[in-house]
């Protein structure tokens, strides 16, 4: 059994949204947005048995929290206006869940091989303005992207000190 910290950054990454505005006539808009994600959790490892002396499965748990940071990559220009969102970061919970094998290759190394469930929580985008060709500018709610995952192969070689 193993306690530990895990720190992950992702790079932004860009990515397009559909968004469905309700003026007189509904607008259907693809908005260009970045994602950044930092997350930090506190992990749980637990190798259950020894299989044959060096194969043992595992069960790893973290929990944590995630700051999800959303901005526009450009400006939309559409007949009715310009339409942009602010940067919005949000902060939410973090879990993740994974199993494997670790297999000892020595008295000091093991190898690992196994999978990894991550759920960072909710993306949202900033708040989303439209100016009219009037030159007005109306304000909505924060836009709601969906939550923010990913599934992980994992190979990792460790050399245990001690």
């Amino acid at each position: 059994m193993s306690l530990g910290v895990q720190y992950r950054y992702t790079t932004p990454v860009t990515i397009d949204t559909s968004v469905i505005l309700a003026f007189t006539t509904p607008v259907d808009l693809d908005i260009p947005y970045r994602i950044e994600q930092n997350s930090a959790l506190l992990t749980w490892k637990i190798d259950f048995y020894q299989w044959f002396n060096r194969l043992m499965p595992y069960l790893n748990l973290g929990l944590g929290a995630s700051w999800n940071h959303t901005s526009q990559k450009e400006t939309i220009t559409d007949v009715t206006g310009l339409i942009n969102t602010s940067s919005k970061t949000n902060t939410d919970w973090n879990y993740n869940i994974g199993v494997g094998l670790d297999f000892i290759v020595g008295t000091n190394f093991w190898l690992s091989l196994g999978y990894s469930y991550d759920h960072f929580g909710q993306l949202q985008l900033g708040q989303l303005n439209f100016t009219p060709d009037g030159g007005l500018n109306s304000g909505f709610q924060s836009v709601d992207i969906g939550n923010l995952h990913a599934h992980n192969i994992i190979f990792t070689a460790r050399y245990l000190f001690g």
